[in-house]
Order: structure tokens, then sequence, then C-alpha cells
């Protein structure tokens, strides 16, 4: 998983805004922060917390990772806040 340092470092240098917004995607999980339908997280991106609804370009995507969720002895994958 990238680190907010990494992050920060792509943001820079692809001419990304100064500004840090606690949640957007890129400070999250990346794709996995994103509600349904604006499924894409791009650290090029300030509106929408950086949800889009199309695949950003490589240098701007930030897919984040699955998390694992134990529900009642059960374990799994999960998008996150889905």
């Amino acid at each position: 998983m990238l680190t907010r340092t990494a992050i920060l470092s792509v943001v820079i240098a692809t001419g990304g805004c100064w500004e840090v917004e606690e949640n957007h995607c890129g400070n999250l999980n990346g794709d996995y922060s994103c509600p349904r339908g604006v499924d894409y997280c791009s650290l090029c991106v300030v509106e929408s917390r950086g949800c889009v609804a199309e695949l950003p370009p490589p240098e701007c995507h930030f897919p984040g990772e699955e998390t694992e969720v134990s529900t009642s002895g059960n374990s799994g994958t999960s998008r996150g806040d889905r």
C-alpha cells in the first residue's frame, strides 16, 4: 500500500493541490473509500473527496487495499465503508 508520503510525492510531482483534505480517498483507503457509482479514487481530483465515476489515468489512480472484515466469526473482504 502506498504511504501518505508516497501519495504526497505523486500529488506534488503531478502538480496537485497543496491543501490537505483529511477525508480525501487518497488519505483513506483509495477506491474502497468511495461510494458505489463513483468507484474510483483519483489523487488528481479534489471535488467529491477524490471519488470519480470513470477510471482515472494510472498516475492519478489510487486503488487502495481490500480489508479483512470479521462478522460473528465469519471473515471476508470488504470495500471499506461500503
